[in-house]
């Protein structure tokens, strides 16, 4: 089921078990390439959603979602190369064709209601992972889990709330019982 785009063989030749008859195209999904800079590719995910339009005569809006992020840049322009699927459900997206896409990078990168920290804020250890923060004027180690990493971030899923002052900075110089005097800078 789809298009032919390739006929290898015409009326009347002979053909043998396993002989290539021709090429079917299937495009009810596209995918969209494009490239971003590294500090984008690290805000993005896989699922982010994306849109863009396509002006062949009439301009047409779509929207897909990032399937595939590459994990070094393009040895040629030094940008990461994204993937994304877009549902074509009128055959109207044809290969090779170029359009104008849109990311938003605000608020969808992350979700409100749970905990992001820095990556390097977090210590990883055999099979602990623990942060500090600062209890009444010294630091206190904390264990925690993590979930989903978001380039330089990390999502926290146990050990920390929103409201925890995290230390950041010198953390790995701290015994691990912590206890150590903090000042803490505003």
């Amino acid at each position: 089921n789809g298009f032919l785009s390739d006929l290898s063989v015409v009326d009347g030749d002979y053909v043998s078990p396993g002989t290539r008859l021709g090429k079917v195209i299937r495009y009810e999904q596209v995918k969209v390439v494009f490239y971003v800079a590294q500090e984008v590719a690290d805000r993005l995910t896989l699922g982010h959603k994306f849109s863009f339009s396509v002006s062949d005569g009439e301009t047409r809006d779509y929207s897909g979602v990032v399937s595939r992020i590459a994990p070094a840049a393009d040895s040629v322009n030094k940008k990461i190369q994204i993937e994304g699927l877009v549902i074509n459900d009128a055959l109207l997206l044809k290969p090779g064709m170029l359009v104008n896409l849109s990311l938003d990078l605000s608020s969808e990168t992350f979700d409100p209601a749970k905990v992001y920290v820095p990556i390097n804020a977090v210590i990883f250890a055999q099979n602990d992972r623990y942060a500090y923060v600062v209890e009444n004027g010294q630091a206190v180690k904390r264990d925690i889990a993590v979930g989903d990493i978001y380039g330089s971030w990390v999502e926290v899923t146990q050990g920390l709330s929103k409201t925890d002052q995290l230390i950041v900075d010198g953390q790995r110089s701290l015994p691990p019982a912590g206890g150590v005097e903090v000042k803490v800078i505003q």
